[in-house]
């Protein structure tokens, strides 16, 4: 009898531990696999900001440059234009630069808050209202600046998105 209860003691037991084995087993690999899509989700949404700021950075650029590109070119003609002209042109720019320090960062925004400052002394400037040589001074400091300072604002996202993990 005390075999049949021993025989019968383990035929109920191992089962029972075999299944508490495999509810293990299935819960840690259960775990395992959402943390590895949690995971997965978390590397990809940073990725997807950081590509997302990139995206609003080269449109403010793009958009400060095509500004910038108008005022050169109106800056050609610039003796033989009117005010309403240079309202035209000097006002995009200077608006794009101060859009620009919103989504760019400081050094960035800096450089291109100085540049729509730089066009604005020219402006006055050339309506005898501010100093040209001053005006002529603050452009020459900042323009040659800002495309580095833009570069370097990207190397800095692809940086950031580099240690997404």
């Amino acid at each position: 009898m005390s075999e049949s209860f021993s025989t019968n003691k383990f035929s109920i037991i191992f089962p029972v531990v075999c299944t508490l084995i495999g509810v293990f087993a299935s819960s840690t690999f259960t775990w395992l696999t959402s943390y590895q899509a949690a995971s997965l989700s978390q590397k990809a949404a940073c990725v997807q900001r950081v590509d997302m700021q990139e995206k609003l950075l080269r449109e403010k650029g793009e958009s400060f440059l095509s500004a910038m590109g108008d005022m050169l070119n109106y800056s050609i003609f610039a003796k033989t234009s009117t005010m309403q002209e240079l309202a035209e042109n000097a006002g995009p720019l200077m608006k794009a630069g101060i859009v620009m320090t919103a989504y760019a960062p400081a050094e960035l925004g800096l450089r291109s808050m100085m540049i729509s400052n730089s066009v604005r002394a020219g402006s006055l400037a050339s309506m005898h209202k501010f100093d040209e040589n001053a005006a002529l001074g603050t452009i020459e400091d900042s323009f040659g600046k800002w495309h580095s300072a833009f570069y370097d604002a990207l190397s800095a996202l692809d940086r950031q998105r580099q240690k997404c993990e």
